[in-house]
């Protein structure tokens, strides 16, 4: 008995929308990187120099420094496979 002539195709090669999101997936990961990271960067410049870096600061940064190394884990993650 014959396969389902769609579903050998499906595991062979993947089809192009899915490789162009991975492409997007990417690439919005990788813009969130950066844009964590020059967020915290320009924030922490202004606070020093201000000369108001103190704790309030920092922890107002703490959730943009979260977040950029959730997205820096995310795009880590497909290149240890």
């Amino acid at each position: 008995m014959a396969p389902h002539p769609g579903v050998g195709l499906f595991f062979c090669r993947q089809p192009a929308q899915v490789s162009s999101m991975i492409h997007l997936r990417f690439a919005l990961l990788l813009a969130l990187v950066i844009a964590c990271a020059g967020l915290t960067i320009w924030i922490l410049s202004l606070a020093v120099s201000a000369g108001r870096l103190d704790q309030q600061v920092l922890f107002m940064l703490a959730p943009l420094a979260m977040l950029g190394s959730i997205a820096w884990r995310a795009l880590r993650k497909d290149r240890d496979k």
